[in-house]
């Protein structure tokens, strides 16, 4: 089950502009799952926004 945080975080990603392919790279999460989490509408825009820093490998 993906977590609230990690949904937000997909979100903040896709809103710099990265497909789904690279947030499932920085995530570690399936494509799959970040494509259905990108499509969630209305559960990120509750969550207050914090700078996001993802680790690149």
């Amino acid at each position: 089950m993906i977590k609230l945080r990690e949904i937000v975080i997909i979100h903040e990603l896709k809103n710099q502009g990265l497909g789904v392919s690279e947030i499932a790279r920085r995530t570690g999460l399936d494509r799959k799952t970040v494509r259905s989490a990108a499509q969630c509408v209305g559960v990120a825009q509750h969550v207050p926004t914090v700078d996001l820093v993802v680790n690149e490998v």
